[in-house]
């Protein structure tokens, strides 16, 4: 067994070795890229930057109306998004940190209320009270004959 974990550790002494060798070519190939290549990638860097920083904000926005939806309501949202730095609520990816959106709009949430026990409101999402039922043209008469005649089924 020994001489079996010699063999595979002499199979891959040299990876370091390769792996400096590989890094090392990519910076000369980096380096010696002509003048276009090289305004061409800085060209597609700066524009995904751009890109990046007008359409993260509006993510990050939408993040939190969607969380602050039935906790505060439309007026506060829009006081505590007026000085915020939405960056900051932005993970490494790119994406937005929702742990850290929900951590801002609950200690934005009135306090009191039956939440859970975080002092938050429950949420509403729209399964509460319904509409009351419009009656249609017809219905009330409908309703008359019914309790005069008794009601007749269609045979």
């Amino acid at each position: 067994m020994e001489d079996r974990l010699a063999r595979e550790r002499a199979k891959y002494s040299d990876y370091d070795e390769l792996k400096t060798k590989a890094a090392r070519a990519d910076q000369l190939e980096a380096d010696l890229g002509t003048d276009a290549e090289k305004a061409a990638k800085k060209a597609a860097d700066d524009a995904r930057a751009e890109v990046t920083r007008e359409s993260v904000p509006r993510v990050v926005r939408a993040e939190f109306k969607a969380e602050a939806k039935g906790i505060i309501s439309d007026d506060q949202l829009k006081a505590l998004l007026e000085d915020l730095d939405l960056s900051k609520y932005v993970d490494d990816k790119g994406e937005p940190d929702v742990e850290k959106i929900q951590k801002k709009v609950a200690a934005f949430a009135p306090s009191g209320g039956s939440g859970g026990g975080s002092g938050a409101p429950p949420r509403q999402l729209g399964q509460g009270q319904q509409p009351p039922v419009v009656a249609k043209p017809g219905d009330q008469g409908r309703a008359m004959a019914e309790k005069r005649f008794g009601s007749r089924k269609p045979e």
